[in-house]
């Protein structure tokens, strides 16, 4: 990396972006205050990763190798702030408390590993340094032990995000999932690097390989989390039911299915109410003088779907029916999106896609082409 000013430039963009975002998140006044620390403290972690090469090349033979090595204590801290800043968006009445240090407890054992270390025997000219390799290899059972369940609880929340409302832009925690499958990624890549540098005996300089990595996740990371809004509360979320059990306890005896499956199309066709762009599953059972568990019954189990795809479904059709009007067709994609209920760009190309199999769009250029 050492005199490559392209970079130096990315590395140290990612560096200053990471400080930069930590400051916003620590002075911001309201809000999850518990996840914005953990976001900081994440961002923090990353940028002073992002460093470590610029230290290392620059000052190697100013400090004791011990020192330039304590990037590795560090990395320990990653997958426990991932884990805590996932639990504290799902369950924001979370707080930090001094028990929580002992997810820490790694930190110092590794840095006291690192400072008794003797640099003849890891110095690169003569030996690769075989603890940093064993090391690395426990990090990653870290890394699993933390994320692995971190991953399943967003894929439980996120499928119980899309039966409870019809408006996921901003909210929908799926970057999450990205973010811990890609440090996940990036420490099996690293420990394979490691293990394929002590056989062949060849040291290039794999810091800069973490330095871009973690640049790209400061990116990601800073842009997404300043713009996350606060996921709703869901119980079913944090302690889920099998499938079974779960309409087990909410089944509704067939008549009374039947007649809230009617009420619940006139709401739709009727009343309209998926124009609504922040309508819930709470909301719409409210309107129907039913119980939530009955609603989501009734879509889930005779309908055969989740609340989200029930919704913008009938959200499609409403852009489909503006399409065909003449009245509307000088008006954009986005403006009869936003017409139809849609909040957002991306969920209306997303949705309307699944349901009809092709783009907006495209759909369009079809229904003029016929005219």
């Amino acid at each position: 990396m050492e005199g490559n000013p392209v970079l130096l430039l990315i590395v140290g963009s990612g560096l200053l972006q990471g400080f930069f975002v930590a400051a916003i998140l620590i002075s911001r006044p309201s809000g999850n205050l518990t996840a914005n620390r953990l976001l900081a403290s994440l961002m923090i972690l990353c940028s002073l990763n992002i460093a470590h090469p610029l230290i290392y090349h620059a000052w190697t033979s100013a400090f004791p190798f011990s020192v330039l090595r304590i990037n590795e204590p560090m990395q320990f801290m990653m997958a426990p702030l991932i884990a805590a800043y996932i639990r504290s968006l799902l369950v924001p009445e979370i707080r930090l408390t001094p028990r929580a240090l002992v997810h820490f407890l790694p930190v110092p054992l590794v840095v006291i590993f690192t400072f008794t270390r003797s640099a003849a025997v890891v110095e690169r000219s003569t030996s690769f340094p075989g603890g940093t390799v064993a090391l690395w290899v426990l990090l990653l059972v870290q890394a699993a032990a933390y994320l692995l369940p971190s991953l399943r609880r967003l894929h439980r929340y996120h499928l119980a995000l899309r039966n409870s409302v019809s408006n996921v832009s901003g909210i929908d925690l799926g970057w999450l999932t990205w973010l811990a499958s890609t440090i996940l990624g990036l420490y099996a890549s690293y420990v394979v690097l490691l293990a394929m540098m002590v056989h062949s005996r060849q040291f290039p300089p794999i810091e800069m390989y973490l330095a871009l990595s973690l640049t790209v996740v400061v990116w990601a990371l800073g842009y997404r989390g300043l713009i996350q809004r606060e996921p709703p509360r869901l119980d079913e979320a944090e302690a889920p039911a099998t499938r079974s059990s779960k309409y087990e306890r909410s089944a509704v005896p067939e008549a009374e299915a039947a007649r809230l499956q009617e009420k619940l199309e006139v709401s739709m066709t009727r009343d309209r109410l998926f124009l609504d762009a922040e309508l819930s599953l709470s909301g719409l059972a409210e309107r129907l003088g039913a119980a939530r568990n009955q609603v989501s019954f009734v879509i889930n189990q005779r309908l055969g779907r989740n609340f989200f795809d029930f919704v913008n479904e009938y959200r499609v059709n409403e852009v489909i029916r503006l399409m065909k009007d003449p009245a509307r067709a000088g008006d954009k994609l986005l403006a009869l999106a936003f017409s139809s209920g849609f909040s957002s760009k991306p969920t209306f190309n997303a949705v309307f896609k699944k349901v009809t199999g092709i783009a907006p769009s495209e759909y369009r250029s079809k229904l003029t082409n016929q005219v």
